[in-house]
């Protein structure tokens, strides 16, 4: 349990977080793959069928990042403390709830995907495509959601490099099959499917192998607890996480009603290359914030208030010196990451291009609120955690999407985010300070 205890130099945090960084970001290359293949071999209905189904199907998988993030909070919090025995019980208990819980989901995603693709305004081909691809996906949910939860649980275990190999297996898998499936044999959106799924399966069977053989580690399967304490005490962590991919599926509602006003249906094609897109970008600060709540929560656990504040104040000098490289990495690879996804069209890759170097300001202070609400999660806080999301997502988002198109027009709306980011950096300083003197740091 080393990698946890020790004292975080400058290095040693980076080299902590990055296999969580690294594993995100092909994460999200793999999921552009699929947008890439279903856009440019199977054609526009169908990529827009994907991706009208596909924020129901975060939505519904948003059960293992709760787990995920609050779980790895709890146990690495009792690890700290030396309850090595409770933690790994905890852990299996955990785990156990987590895959009935969305065995549960799974079904009732797949009875609902027509309703659900026709509540989001899908018709006639679309709304096929849309529920074709949701009842290919929700069987495998259960996979998908075991997948993000033992993760997390590899970083708390400190074998965050092996995740990393985990989910390159996985995602090389991914995107080998979309090549044979879709490009070679022309299965067209099922193939993109049927590649997705097999890599699901891949990512959620090696860490449960993992998992099984307790021989020299600190944490694996054992007999679970009879109280559903540390179940609750995980969703309690974890509702920053859960309200995060509740509430998003929501605010891009929203911003469809609001880009089909103000930009048609070829702001609505920009949107959703941008939405790929941002999966990459977000990687970035969402793995290093996820990979230090087991850290974090360890040092908190054993009340090392020292080490805590290191942590923090490093993580308050990275995050800008990061958002600042992003954007300026995000606004010179503009043209080119559109040119990948609608390069066949002109002038929507024009307006792709324009849209994205706007929207790319977001980066800049983005990571302050992930990592605040990831911050407070370690802590066992899932109050303060649960309201830096609710006010970024729901309050700050909303505001900003309705009221700026107003004054600026379109713009306002690649815009939007980052005057939501800026309110919710504001709320996380707030509490940060507010909260000093409680955890000490």
């Amino acid at each position: 349990m080393s990698s946890l205890s020790e004292h975080m130099t400058f290095g040693k945090l980076l080299r902590f977080v990055l296999p969580m960084i690294f594993m995100l970001i092909f994460m999200s290359i793999y999921y552009m793959v699929d947008g890439f293949f279903v856009s440019n071999y199977v054609g526009k209905t169908p990529f827009a069928g994907l991706n009208v189904i596909f924020p129901a199907l975060m939505m519904f998988s948003s059960l293992g990042f709760m787990f995920s993030s609050g779980g790895s909070a709890l146990v690495s919090k009792e690890l700290g403390q030396k309850k090595e025995d409770e933690a790994r019980a905890s852990f299996t208990t955990i785990i156990l709830a987590c895959l009935a819980c969305s065995i549960v989901l799974s079904i009732l995603g797949f009875l609902l995907t027509p309703w659900i693709s026709a509540f989001l305004g899908a018709e006639g081909d679309l709304l096929d495509y849309s529920i074709l691809y949701g009842r290919l996906l929700f069987p495998a949910l259960p996979f998908f959601v075991l997948q993000n939860t033992l993760q997390g649980f590899l970083m708390t275990a400190g074998r965050g490099s092996l995740g990393l190999r985990f989910i390159l297996v996985s995602g090389m898998a991914n995107i080998l099959l979309d090549a044979l499936f879709v490009a070679e044999l022309q299965w067209g959106l099922p193939g993109a499917a049927y590649a997705t799924i097999i890599s699901q399966v891949l990512g959620a069977l090696f860490p449960v192998i993992y998992f099984l053989r307790p021989q020299g580690k600190i944490l694996y399967f054992t007999k679970p607890l009879p109280s559903p304490a540390p179940v609750f005490q995980s969703m309690y962590n974890g509702l920053s996480s859960l309200l995060t991919y509740l509430s998003d599926p929501l605010v891009t509602m929203l911003y469809t009603y609001e880009l089909l006003r103000w930009a048609g249906e070829d702001g609505l094609a920009a949107y959703s290359v941008i939405s790929y897109i941002s999966f990459l970008f977000d990687a970035v600060y969402i793995g290093y914030s996820d990979a230090l709540i087991p850290v974090t929560a360890y040092q908190y656990g054993a009340r090392k208030k020292k080490e805590l504040t290191h942590i923090l104040h490093s993580s308050l000098k990275l995050l800008p010196a990061t958002g600042f490289l992003l954007f300026i990495t995000a606004s010179l690879s503009a043209p080119w990451l559109a040119e990948i996804f609608v390069g066949y069209d002109p002038e929507l890759t024009k307006l792709t291009t324009h849209a994205f170097r706007l929207y790319s300001f977001a980066y800049i202070l983005s990571g302050f609120s992930k990592y605040g609400d990831a911050f407070f999660t370690a802590l066992n806080n899932g109050t303060v955690s649960a309201l830096i999301s609710f006010t970024h997502t729901l309050v700050f988002e909303v505001a900003s999407i309705l009221l700026l198109p107003v004054i600026l027009g379109t713009d306002g709306l690649w815009l939007s985010l980052t005057a939501a980011e800026i309110g919710s950096a504001l709320v996380v300083f707030a509490f940060l300070k507010g909260m000093q003197k409680e955890y000490g740091y």
